[in-house]
């Protein structure tokens, strides 16, 4: 069994943005709160049920990178993806070093904040459902809020 770290540490490679055939028409917006430091890089990614966090960074619907370096102010962070209405979940972690690592203490405890969508806590893999959203036709907002 793999740990929530290692699914989390996945999102460490260069997100690749991928999708289906077909027309985006909805607007996901993330909002991404709780940011307690002014440096790094967040890194979203959004997941379908058939590859809830797979390990396979090309199987990410929608991901991004986002350097706070561009952020105003202590405002949460939005970023926006153009989908195809259906069911996601997300994840976010704050790349606080910018070293592309999830990075965590010697017990395996994470260093570095994180949140899943739909607020899941637990100190275990979430499953789809556990985060599971719904995009309509005239799009979906969310916020995720850093913990860690």
């Amino acid at each position: 069994m793999r740990t929530l770290t290692w699914y989390i540490k996945t999102l460490a490679a260069p997100l690749v943005a991928t999708a289906g055939a077909g027309a985006f028409a909805a607007n996901l917006a993330i909002g991404i709160d709780n940011i307690t430091e002014d440096g790094g890089v967040l890194r979203i990614a959004v997941y379908e049920a058939a590859n809830w966090l797979d390990e396979d960074p090309a199987k990410v619907i929608a991901g991004m990178a986002y350097d706070l370096a561009d952020r105003e102010g202590d405002e949460p962070v939005v970023v926006n993806f153009d989908l195809e209405p259906g069911e996601y979940a997300a994840v976010v972690y704050h790349d606080v070093n910018a070293n592309h690592v999830f990075d965590k203490n010697f017990l395996g405890i994470p260093k570095e904040p994180y949140a899943f969508s739909r607020g899941f806590r637990k100190m275990r893999r979430p499953d789809f459902e556990d985060c599971k959203f719904v995009v309509g036709e005239d799009g979906a907002a969310i916020t995720l809020a850093l913990r860690g």
